[in-house]
């Protein structure tokens, strides 16, 4: 048995150079499978195979269809998704501008209203008919 040397260290992601002896404690390499292995198995009905089999005939056509696909026609896909989805942003912002813009008109229109109504008010006057000292 060799001692490791700082780059096998570094490249088996251990921090201290020691013996290559194998660790009890090490789990084996994970495989691809792992996840079935970690699965509830009320989970795995037969209703459940068939969607998930679905799934994967329809994952398989939907890449087939991408792999067919120019890049060019993915760039174009991609930039009419970013026109629409900027034009939506620009008429939302519009419609707020608007609405601040009616909100603002309306305020002034009742503080006007309030003033004329202030102004057009006669004086209060006393029983004998002189108005009253300001």
């Amino acid at each position: 048995m060799r001692s490791l040397t700082l780059q096998d260290a570094i490249m088996k992601g251990k921090t201290s150079l020691g013996s290559e002896e194998p660790d009890s404690k090490e789990t084996p390499d994970k495989t691809e499978y792992d996840y079935l292995l970690n699965m509830n198995l009320w989970s795995l009905t037969y209703e459940r195979v068939e969607e998930i089999k679905k799934q994967l005939e329809t994952k398989k056509e939907e890449l087939d269809l991408l792999r067919a696909t120019t890049i060019e026609t993915l760039w174009d896909r991609d930039l009419d998704a970013f026109a629409q989805a900027l034009d939506e942003v620009d008429r939302a912002e519009e419609e707020e501008a608007m609405a601040g813009v009616e909100a603002a008109e309306g305020r002034k229109k009742k503080t006007a209203r309030a003033r004329g109504k202030a102004k057009a008010a006669p004086a209060p006057q006393t029983k004998s008919g002189a108005l009253p000292p300001e």
